[in-house]
């Protein structure tokens, strides 16, 4: 078993919080902040939420600044051709 990876947030050599790396299967890797502000009473600051992830998703993958949208792994482009499965993707 491995251990989890985790990066440090450090201030003028002071630790202020260990934070955990997260791997997804597709994308870059994330820094999972959700006890942040818990552990220091920081924030973090993203303007436009550029660089955010705002949920965890099994079955979708998005892209903005490439322009990639993934459904099950499917393009979105592909699945618009056929909207009989669009349809019945969705409520499954």
């Amino acid at each position: 078993m491995t251990n989890p990876r985790s990066t440090t947030l450090n201030e003028n050599a002071q630790t202020l919080c260990e934070l955990p790396i997260l791997s997804g299967t597709t994308g870059p890797d994330v820094i999972d902040v959700e006890t942040l502000y818990k552990q220091t009473g920081m924030f973090t600051y993203d303007p436009g939420f550029t660089s955010t992830a705002s949920c965890s998703s099994t079955i979708t993958y998005i892209d903005g600044e490439a322009g990639i949208l993934l459904y099950r792994g499917y393009p979105i482009e592909q699945l618009q051709k056929n909207v009989l499965f669009w349809k019945f993707a969705i409520y499954c």
